[in-house]
C-alpha cells in the first residue's frame, strides 16, 4: 500500500484522524507533495526540482533566470536550469552544465516574449534537474520578470510629456 502526502497530512489523513487539535496547513502539504515528486519522479523526471512562479508569459516582458550549478568534489555531476510553461513547453534551457568537480558554474538564461509567442498567458515554471546519473547542486537561484513597454505605449508617454511641457510653457 502506497501512501501519498495527502493520505498522511491532508484534512482526512492519518494525522488528522489521530490529533484532536489537527490544523490544516496547505503550505506544509504542498511542500511534502513537492518533495515526494522530486524523490519518486514526476512529469519532469526523477531528481528534478521545480517551482511554479507567479509570472505569466506576457508580450514585451523579459524573463531572466540566474543561478549556480555545482559539482561535488568527489563526484562529477551535471545539471540543467530550464524556464518553461506549466504545460511543459520549454522556453529556454541551459543544456547540460558540468562544472569542474568541487566548483560551481554561473548560468544565466533570458527569454523575451514576442506577440507571436504561442504560449502567451501561460504560467511559468523554473526547473532544476540533473542531466546524468549523478548528483547536481544548485545555489543562488534568482528569477526576475521585467516588463518593457511596447513602442506605442512609450510613444504615448513621450507625447503626453511634450504636451504637458508645452502647456506649462504657454502659462509662463
Amino acid at each position: 500500500m502506497t501512501l501519498s502526502a495527502g493520505d498522511i497530512l491532508g484534512p482526512s489523513g492519518r494525522i488528522a484522524a489521530r490529533l484532536a487539535n489537527y490544523e490544516r496547513r496547505p503550505q506544509q502539504l504542498e511542500m511534502a507533495e513537492a518533495v515526494a515528486r522530486a524523490i519518486t519522479g514526476n512529469d519532469i523526471g526523477p531528481g528534478a526540482l521545480f517551482q511554479d512562479v507567479s509570472a505569466v508569459l506576457t508580450v514585451g516582458a523579459t524573463y531572466t533566470l540566474n543561478g549556480l550549478i555545482g559539482s561535488r568534489a568527489d563526484l562529477i555531476g551535471s545539471g540543467e536550469m530550464v524556464l518553461q510553461t506549466t504545460s511543459g513547453a520549454i522556453l529556454v534551457a541551459s543544456g547540460p552544465v558540468s562544472p569542474t568537480p568541487g566548483t560551481f558554474q554561473a548560468v544565466s538564461l533570458t527569454y523575451s516574449a514576442l506577440s507571436a509567442d504561442p504560449h502567451l498567458g501561460e504560467s511559468l515554471r523554473v526547473v532544476l534537474h540533473r542531466t546524468d546519473g549523478h548528483q547536481a547542486n544548485f545555489d543562488d537561484i534568482q528569477f526576475t520578470a521585467t516588463i518593457i513597454p511596447e513602442p506605442s505605449t512609450l510613444l504615448l508617454g513621450v507625447m503626453a510629456s511634450v504636451g504637458l511641457f508645452l502647456r506649462r510653457r504657454r502659462r509662463s
